[in-house]
This record gives structure tokens, sequence and C-alpha cells, in this order.
């Protein structure tokens, strides 16, 4: 399903897209599909790969970032996240609106000085936290259901793609639920604590993270890249209210002691003579995320407005993740190895 705004004005703005992997060539489709884009370059360093995509899309491919500099005002960076920071210097430095996959650099330094330079420049930057457009929490928004959470609880785990092993599973997986939880809880983090473990990657594989806010939300966070079955799945707790919001299949469940307006089917569940449970399923039409994200990052570069996912709303969720990862390498200094425990 295609979800782009069909109004566009002319003319079109003129876009690139550095690295042509697994993902960046899911955003070349999708740009290809824009009405308001032209994709006017694309820059790989790999001599097969860039063959393949010239003979598949037909699209100039460049060498190198300036090459391609001339030719655009707006770009998307799927390179691997150890060279976000060089490239998106580069282009933000020319004028360039970027869409910078997440996680938004390799560390918070380099994502304050970039967000330095985007104000310096005027130029606008996104961050490519693409379940912010996942139709199962886009639905709770669009239904006006009230999220006030106290407990957060999620779980993302996926089998090992041997992509983003430059980074660990917190900084490739978990921080979009940390994205997600600095969104929900609306926040300060006070405290983080966090434990994970490397079994197959030199970063850590598997990480759980607890976050606790300044209003009282305490956030528990799971994930592994060495799952057999994936998942991504996010419970919400408030009071008088349950949410289940299941990222894989796009649906939402609430349950709650209250009726919302917005939920016409509704099923009701007798608890005494005053108070019922309503229970509601929410399986909204199947949209595609990355193209609404795309979307998205296009009308705020052509009508000068705040994208969705700011650079300043990456660079939070980065802080975290750094705090995160912190907490896993303190702890794992300070667990006694197997073997020592029996001396």
């Amino acid at each position: 399903m295609n979800s782009f705004n069909k109004t566009s004005p002319l003319p079109k703005l003129k876009v690139g897209i550095v690295g042509v992997g697994h993902l960046g060539e899911f955003h070349l489709q999708k740009y290809l599909l824009h009405p308001a884009v032209t994709v006017s370059g694309i820059v790989e360093t790999r001599p097969e790969r860039a063959k393949e995509i010239f003979k598949k899309y037909k699209i100039p491919i460049f060498t190198s970032v300036s090459e391609l500099i001339p030719e655009i005002e707006a770009a998307s960076i799927a390179v691997p996240t150890s060279e976000h920071f060089t490239v998106a210097t580069e282009l933000t430095s020319n004028g360039i609106h970027i869409l910078v996959e997440k996680p938004f650099t390799k560390t918070v330094e380099q994502a304050e000085q970039l967000l330095q330079l985007s104000r310096q420049e005027g130029t606008l930057i996104q961050v490519g936290h693409i379940e912010r457009f996942n139709p199962a929490l886009t639905i709770l928004f669009e239904k006006k259901i009230p999220l006030a959470p106290r407990f957060i609880e999620s779980h993302r785990l996926s089998g090992f793609t041997r992509r983003s092993t430059d980074i660990s599973v917190v900084s490739d997986l978990l921080i979009h639920d940390i994205d997600l939880v600095l969104t929900l809880a609306n926040s300060p983090v006070i405290s983080v604590d966090a434990v994970g473990i490397s079994i197959i990657s030199v970063e850590p594989d598997l990480a759980n993270a607890r976050l606790t806010f300044a209003n009282g939300c305490v956030a528990n966070l799971n994930a592994s890249r060495l799952s057999i079955k994936p998942m991504r799945k996010m419970r919400v707790f408030q009071e008088d209210f349950y949410i289940s919001i299941n990222f894989l299949k796009g649906i939402s469940e609430i349950y709650s002691l209250e009726k919302n307006p917005g939920l016409k089917k509704s099923l009701r569940f007798p608890l005494d003579e005053k108070r019922s449970i309503y229970y509601s399923k929410l399986k909204p039409q199947k949209s595609d995320a990355l193209a609404l994200e795309i979307d998205t990052f296009v009308q705020a570069v052509i009508n000068r407005r705040p994208p969705l996912v700011s650079g300043e709303q990456g660079l939070q969720a980065l802080k975290i993740a750094a705090m995160i990862e912190k907490k896993i390498q303190d702890n794992l200094k300070n667990t006694p190895s197997s073997l020592s425990s029996f001396s």
C-alpha cells in the first residue's frame, strides 16, 4: 500500500541515497514512487553492487558524496553506523537536508556536533526511527487513546543477520524501544540500569535495560539478535488501562475500565455490579512505515517544518543508549568469570 501524500509541488525535490545495501535499496524504491521527488543520484562504493543497482534502476551512480552533492537538495544516509558522522557532516556542511538511518551516529559527541552544524547551515535532520510510523502505534494517536504510562515492558527479538555487527544490540535493536518509551513516557530519564552479554559478536548481542523517569514511569526493555523467532512487542500499563502493541503484526489491543469514545467496537466484560472491562482490538489497514517515514522527511523539507523524528530526538535516544551500553560494560567488568568463581 502506497502511503504517500499525493499533492506534489513543482519543481520536484532532488534527492540522493548514500549507500544502497539492504536498507538503502528500500529507501531508493520508496523515493522512486514518491510524486514529489526526483532521485538524482546514488553513492555506492562497491563496484559490483553499483553495477547491479544501475542495471535495475538506471539511476546515476557516484563513487563519492562530493560528486553527488551538486545534484541534490536532500539525501538518505544508509551506510554503516560508523560512517554516519562523516557522510552526514559532508552533506550538512554543503546545505543538504538529511534522513539518517538509526542510530543517529556512533557517539553522542558526533550527534551533538552534527546538530550544531545543522543549525549553522539551516538544514533539516530526520533520524530513521521507523517504529514511530508503525500502524500499531499511530492508530493509538488517531483514536485519541489517553497515554499516561506507569510501566512499560518491551521485547524486541530478531535472528542473527550479520548486518550492523559494528554496533551492539542496544544501538542496533533496543534503540527503537528507547525512542518509543521516551516518546510515550514524555519525561526525563533519572536512572538507568542494564545487563547484557556478547555471544557471537564483539559487541553485546543480548541486553536488558531498566529506565526510571522523573514522572514515576518505569520501562523494562529487552533485546536480542540471536532469537529463533522474531518478536517486536510492547506492553503499556497505566491507571485503568492496559495496552498491548504488536509492532510485527501491526496490531494493538486495549483493555480498560472505561469505554473510550473513539473505540466503537469495544467488547464489554462485567467485573461486578458497577465495573466492566472493555476490550478493543485495533487492526488498522496495512501501511508502509518506510514510505510514511520518507514522506514525512520529504514534506518537512518542502514545507520547511520539523520532522516527526528530529535530530534532537535522535540525540536523546542515543544518549540513553550510551548510558545503557556503559552500564552493561560496567556490570561485565564487575562480574567474576565462571572459572574465577571456582578458585
